[in-house]
């Protein structure tokens, strides 16, 4: 009788196979990680198109009690990435995290809530009709207080830097000889 690892793709490098080869001896010291856009959910022309692959949240919730936590990232705003998901209230999935903005954002399945750092002027605000509340208050501040801190530098907002504009590309020469497909 065959285990349930007959089906599973055989990892193509030495690290993929030692890294598949550890979840498989110690689930339950496993985070799995996925991307919602082209893995959750199908790249479609209209991003606020995109849904979750009608198989994705049962899997989810398959293997999510299996393992120390599953978390879904992204670059959506959490809440849309929960909405569009469909991960909200799914049993099994009671531990499910989604760090929207790569990272700046936490959706917890547990609280129901998407909570972030609050926008300094280094860090865009969250994305309109994003439910998402700030968790740390300012030092020194009273409690309940509605000045907050600046992001540590070990977060991700801080830690964003502005990438280099692209150099546009050289348009092909009179004398090159036309592409092929």
């Amino acid at each position: 009788m065959g285990s349930h690892t007959d089906s599973l793709p055989t990892p193509a490098t030495p690290a993929g196979r030692d890294g598949l080869d550890a979840i498989l001896a110690r689930p339950e010291r496993a985070v799995l990680a996925f991307d919602f856009d082209g893995t959750l959910a199908p790249i479609v022309p209209d991003p606020d198109q995109a849904r979750a692959h009608p198989d994705a949240v049962p899997a989810l919730a398959a293997i999510a009690p299996k393992v120390a936590s599953v978390a879904v990232v992204t670059g959506r705003p959490a809440g849309v990435a929960v909405r569009h998901g469909g991960f909200a209230g799914v049993p099994g999935l009671d531990h499910l995290v989604v760090l929207g903005h790569y990272g700046a954002e936490r959706w917890d399945a547990r609280t129901g809530t998407v909570t972030a750092p609050a926008p300094t002027p280094e860090s865009p605000p969250s994305a309109p009709n994003s439910p998402v509340t700030s968790t740390r208050s300012a030092p020194g501040a009273a409690p309940g207080s509605r000045r907050r801190a600046a992001p540590s530098p070990s977060t991700p907002a801080a830690r964003r830097t502005r990438r280099p504009p692209s150099k546009p590309c050289a348009a092909p020469s009179p004398s090159s000889p036309p592409a092929t497909a």
